[in-house]
């Protein structure tokens, strides 16, 4: 039933049918098309997640983006843009420590950008020995 014949045939007074299962029906009728538009909308942010993901499956192409494409929220990205770090290519050269001392670039901006770095299948520059 579409939502309109829903309505009305909740609307009509009949009695053979009490009120309670008329709105009973009606909740469960759209709880039921919500789930289906959830379920919906789920699949579709995978297949864009998913083209997404094969739209950088190079690693020349990944290494080219800029730290703004990457995704990250806008004080992580201007943090990195400001010192100087401009492209996944910059980015991968640090070491953890390096980006420990980037200017208002914290915690949550960093795991963020670990994050998407494993998406793209790239890694942080390894620190040097402490020997």
């Amino acid at each position: 039933m579409k939502k309109e014949e829903i309505m009305q045939w909740a609307a009509t007074p009949e009695a053979s049918v009490p009120s309670e299962y008329k709105v009973q029906f009606v909740v469960d009728s759209i709880a039921k098309e919500l789930r289906e538009r959830r379920a919906a909308a789920i699949e579709t942010i995978a297949i864009i997640d998913e083209s997404l993901v094969g739209e950088y499956q190079t690693e020349e192409s990944a290494l080219q983006l800029s730290v703004r494409e990457l995704g990250l929220r806008s004080m992580g990205s201007n943090a990195l843009y400001r010192s100087g770090i401009e492209t996944v290519e910059d980015v991968i050269q640090k070491t953890p420590n390096d980006l420990r001392r980037v200017y208002r670039f914290g915690k949550g901006a960093y795991e963020e950008l670990i994050t998407k770095l494993d998406a793209l299948n790239l890694r942080l520059k390894e620190p040097d020995s402490q020997f």
